[in-house]
Parts: structure tokens; C-alpha cells; sequence
């Protein structure tokens, strides 16, 4: 196999209150050389590297509006990506949002955090994950729809 690729990631300060993340990645990842399986498939050289995807996206905009206090919105994007060796399937590409917020405290050595995340935010229906080469045909898992999660946590710095 060849893989050949390039990532790039960034973040910078936009004023006291407002942070910017983000993130590229471009990948070519190829079969080399062909070959043929024990029941005489064979897949040539120069297919694309099942389970891979050409490029993937991501941003994030943090935004801490007083002490303690943050709030987030994330934007994530994956390029399709074959779900077998013959790159005859695939899964489409998609995109994805995330708001966020929390609430961390220092009590002396005590760090307290709260915090909240709603993924998903159009409840887009998408390829979560592909099963490369699955033998059915079912090459395909769905991701989860809109869903929220919230926790706290407390750590003990000696």
C-alpha cells in the first residue's frame, strides 16, 4: 500500500473571549500492488484503501463569555469513503454539528467541572461507520440521531 497524505491544524484567539480551532486532513491511500483472494476475486492496483476517506473537516468555535463560563459549536466533515477492495460501494460523505457548554471551578486543589453536549443538532440520518468487505453486504452502520449528554467531574491536583 501507499499512503500519502497531509494534515493541518490551526486555532487562534479572536479577541479575549472568542477561540477558533480547526482541522484538514487530505489522505490518498492506495493499493500498491493487485491481488486475489482464495475464491478468485482480485482487486487491482491503484484501488483506494477500503474504509478510508480522500479528506476529513473539522472547526470549532469557542466562545468564553465570563470566567468559568464556555460555550462551543462544532462542525465536522468526512468525505466518502468505500466500503470494499473493489471500490464499488460507498458510503457518502456527510457533515455534522455540535454545540457544547460548561461550567469549570477551582476550589483549592479541587478542579469542578459541569458540563452539557448536544451532537447531531439537524439530526442528519448517516453512515456512522462502514464494515469494510462485509461479506453480506451490509457494509453499513447508521450514527446515532440527535442525542445530548451532560456530566461533572471533580479531580484532586496533589
Amino acid at each position: 500500500t501507499r499512503r500519502r497524505g497531509l494534515e493541518l491544524s490551526g486555532s487562534a484567539k479572536l479577541g479575549s473571549q472568542w477561540r477558533i480551532d480547526s482541522a484538514l486532513t487530505l489522505l490518498d491511500a492506495r493499493l500498491r500492488d493487485g491481488f486475489c483472494d482464495s475464491k478468485g476475486n482480485c482487486v487491482a492496483a491503484g484501488r483506494r484503501i477500503a474504509g478510508t476517506s480522500a479528506h476529513q473537516a473539522s472547526a470549532a468555535l469557542h466562545w468564553t463569555p465570563i470566567p468559568h463560563w464556555n460555550l462551543s459549536m462544532e462542525w465536522r466533515h468526512v468525505g466518502r469513503l468505500s466500503a470494499n477492495d473493489n471500490n464499488s460501494v460507498y458510503a457518502p460523505s456527510y457533515s455534522s454539528a455540535s454545540l457544547s457548554t460548561g461550567y469549570t471551578q477551582q476550589v483549592g486543589h479541587w478542579t469542578l467541572n459541569a458540563f452539557a453536549r448536544l451532537d447531531n443538532l439537524t439530526d442528519k440520518r448517516y453512515v456512522g461507520s462502514v464494515i469494510v468487505n462485509e461479506s453480506n453486504g451490509r457494509y453499513y452502520e447508521a450514527a446515532p440521531g440527535r442525542q445530548w449528554m451532560a456530566g461533572v467531574s471533580a479531580a484532586y491536583r496533589f
